[in-house]
């Protein structure tokens, strides 16, 4: 008896421990989206790398479905407004011969993209909250049926480069490699549920670092069963030429990063 509960006390000790060493963590910040979620300040290992932007819904936002919004440069800010959206972001997933979105793609229900049936992850957003992360992988041998089945529904389906993701029969894959990335989408585990949030960072990570990152947030109980984890890590974009971001805090919308009008074809609008 006193063995076990020697064993039990190091384990207990250990976790307890382990909690200072935590690489990252989310801080509160001063700023307030209108539906009362607060931006969060990402550290890691000490330092503010860039921010978190809690997602409860999307709609994707493409030239092919919303031309108007593409049309002469229109200004980040101008587009956040007609979106009505909390904050916008560029999902990175353009082909640069066509300028089209990659993917066979629905927008709310409308075909859009370049038709192709993709090796990346998919996001589904169904009625504008309900959000699924998945991959071909998963939907290999269904994907006409899913896809079918959310055109008739309204729904948006729209692919990302999968950084880490954890599939259907919980084994997780991953893509830790030295590709550079500046805006992730990401899905946790919490006692409260699923957590989606948008990260945009101030500086170009590689893929590897992107997953030491997140993995950073995962934190345990005293008994050593996990609290909070990591699902899914998702390439949204990042760099100079089409990173910028669009967050409506406190009422002011500001940029965040840099672009070159024109140059992307599709963004993700949160709410």
């Amino acid at each position: 008896m006193k063995t076990q509960k020697f064993i039990s006390f190091i384990i207990t000790l250990f976790f307890s421990l382990s909690s200072f060493s935590q690489t990252s963590e989310l801080t509160k910040t001063d700023e307030f989206f209108k539906n009362g979620k607060m931006v969060y300040n990402i550290n890691y290992r000490g330092q503010n790398i860039g921010e978190f932007w809690p997602v409860s819904g999307m709609q994707l936002v493409t030239n092919q479905t919303h031309p108007e919004l593409f049309q002469r440069n229109v200004d980040m800010k101008i587009m956040h407004q007609r979106l009505g959206s909390l904050a916008d972001a560029p999902d990175g997933m353009t082909s640069a011969s066509t300028g089209v979105t990659e993917g066979r793609c629905l927008a709310q229900g409308i075909e859009c993209g370049t038709g192709e049936f993709k090796n990346y992850g998919i996001i589904i957003v169904e009625d504008g909250f309900k959000i699924t992360f998945t991959h071909k992988q998963e939907l290999a041998g269904n994907f006409d049926a899913v896809y079918n089945f959310h055109k008739r529904n309204g729904n948006t389906v729209f692919f990302l480069p999968s950084i880490k993701r954890t599939d259907l029969t919980g084994k997780v894959h991953m893509m830790a490699n030295s590709t550079t990335v500046g805006r992730l989408l990401v899905r946790r585990e919490t006692p409260d549920g699923p957590q989606i949030g948008m990260i945009v960072l101030d500086q170009l990570i590689t893929y590897a670092d992107a997953i030491a990152l997140m993995d950073g947030l995962d934190r345990y109980y005293n008994n050593g069963q996990p609290k909070s984890w990591t699902t899914h890590i998702y390439y949204l974009d990042g760099g100079d030429q089409f990173g910028q971001c669009a967050k409506e805090v406190n009422g002011t919308v500001k940029t965040v990063g840099k672009r070159i009008p024109g140059l992307n074809s599709n963004y993700i609008a949160c709410y």
